[in-house]
């Protein structure tokens, strides 16, 4: 699913996962975990203390960003940006099913294009391939965790 915003963009997608949600959450709380789970969309991953940077690799948008962990109401686990890149935020929703079940919801925020040409063409292009990292994301992470 895809909102739009005045300034941003929000693309989410959610899975199912076998697994304990304590394991869940240990996984996505580590970035040096992250490059056992992420898509090829997503390359040069270099963890960081509490955070990342790395390159998304998309049509229309090809870009490096930095992400920290960042205290969220909202969501168990969140990722904000430290520089000025369109990705602006990566959060994790975890719902607990039952001691071996949960369920997994990812949140992308990007801000909207300027300039005439990306703003008529990328909400056409860009949230379909946001929708597909964010599923190829989220089905690697239950590859990882149910194996």
């Amino acid at each position: 699913m895809t909102k739009t915003k005045l300034d941003h963009m929000t693309v989410q997608d959610n899975i199912h996962i076998h697994a304990s949600p304590k394991a869940a959450l240990a996984t996505l709380s580590s970035p040096q975990e992250y490059p056992l789970f992420l898509p090829s969309q997503i390359s040069d991953f270099f963890p960081s203390g509490d955070g990342f940077s790395c390159k998304l690799s998309l049509p229309l948008l090809t870009e490096t960003f930095s992400l920290t962990r960042t205290a969220s109401d909202d969501f168990p686990v969140q990722y904000t940006a430290t520089d000025q890149s369109r990705l602006r935020t990566l959060s994790w929703e975890l719902t607990p099913e039952s001691e071996h079940e949960i369920h997994v919801r990812l949140v992308i925020a990007i801000k909207k294009p300027s300039g005439i040409l990306k703003t008529i063409l990328e909400p056409l292009v860009l949230p379909v391939h946001l929708t597909q990292m964010a599923r190829d994301t989220l089905w690697g992470l239950k590859q990882l965790l149910e194996n």
